[in-house]
């Protein structure tokens, strides 16, 4: 997760961005904790067995909007596309 696409592309990370825009919210289970603005964690809330976590991750995952950005690493430089 990250606040902006901008940190995303300073992380050794490649591949699709998807957002979830406001004002969707998180599915119960699920909660984001900020260690600082650039640094959100997603969380569960209680301790639950994989599947519970795997099924509240699908939920998030239907609520998400792909951004159009892919990033593509070569020669440590990045690429959006």
């Amino acid at each position: 997760m990250s606040a902006t696409i901008e940190r995303i592309e300073r992380l050794n990370l490649e591949g699709m961005i998807w957002e979830l825009r406001h004002p969707a919210r998180l599915p119960i289970g699920l909660t984001i904790h900020y260690e600082d603005i650039e640094h959100p964690l997603l969380n569960v809330t209680k301790v639950m067995l994989e599947i519970e976590a795997v099924v509240l991750f699908r939920q998030l995952g239907r609520l998400t909007t792909p951004t159009g950005i892919t990033l593509i690493r070569e020669g440590g430089k990045v690429r959006r596309t």
